[in-house]
């Protein structure tokens, strides 16, 4: 096995782990935000531990993304340097914007502990206050929702020209770049948009092409065939 076929696998496999894990972080919010503050107050505190999970997960694998992001910066490069350049570059965005919504969530977290230190609020006060900023999270998460949209576009490119993927593959990923830019921009103009039936199609389209026919599938072919021996070009690397 060379040194490429080792990276490709690594990638393949810590991409799965970033599929669940900040997919896990990113569902949540749209699942358990629904209604009023009573209602999402009382979600949260009934969900307490699934909350925090989604705390702890996510936060691994926003920071598993930029590591794989990286990774395929170094498998990816020799197919184009300035698409790899401004892949990484997207990830690098939208990492911090994610982790601020973890951090967020953590704020949630600690108003529910100090109901007696703000004894200022009352109950109604209080729950108000807990849902502007689990909102603010989620809000958080949809616009780093955006780069991971538009990612895909370089990475798509990439995997379409490097040779020992499916050109396929490339083109199911690039395909679901704007159905996930336009889950992220919807909200901004409807703020009932996750409710629409064009909330419910948009993410229906996206997920075929690109989780599962593009990203899914792409991780997986790398952890299986690595680069398939085929060895990348040294000038390139050097570069890297």
């Amino acid at each position: 096995m060379t040194s490429d076929d080792r990276s490709a696998r690594i990638a393949g496999l810590l991409y799965l782990l970033f599929i669940p894990t900040a997919g896990l972080a990113f569902g949540f919010g749209q699942y358990l935000l629904r209604g009023d503050a009573a209602a999402v107050f009382a979600n949260i505190e009934s969900h307490r531990r699934f909350f925090e999970s989604s705390i702890f997960l996510g936060t691994v694998g926003f920071i598993d993304y930029i590591v794989v992001a990286l990774l395929l910066y170094r498998l990816l490069a020799p197919a184009g340097r300035a698409a790899a350049t401004l892949m990484v570059a997207l990830v690098a965005v939208s990492v911090p914007i994610s982790l601020a919504a973890m951090a967020a969530r953590m704020d949630v977290l600690t108003m529910l502990d100090s109901r007696s230190a703000i004894a200022a609020l009352n109950d109604d006060q209080l729950k108000a206050q807990v849902l502007l900023v689990a909102r603010h999270a989620d809000n958080l998460l949809l616009v780093s929702a955006m780069f991971w949209g538009l990612w895909l576009i370089p990475y798509g490119w990439l995997v379409y020209r490097c040779g020992f993927l499916p050109r396929i593959l490339g083109i199911l990923l690039m395909l679901g770049a704007p159905f996930y830019v336009l889950a992220s921009v919807g909200p901004i103009f409807d703020t009932n948009y996750a409710a629409t039936r064009l909330a419910g199609a948009v993410g229906m389209v996206s997920g075929l092409p690109g989780v599962v026919g593009g990203e899914l599938v792409t991780c997986l072919w790398m952890v299986i065939f690595g680069t398939r021996g085929r060895r990348l070009p040294e000038v390139e690397r050097e570069l890297v």
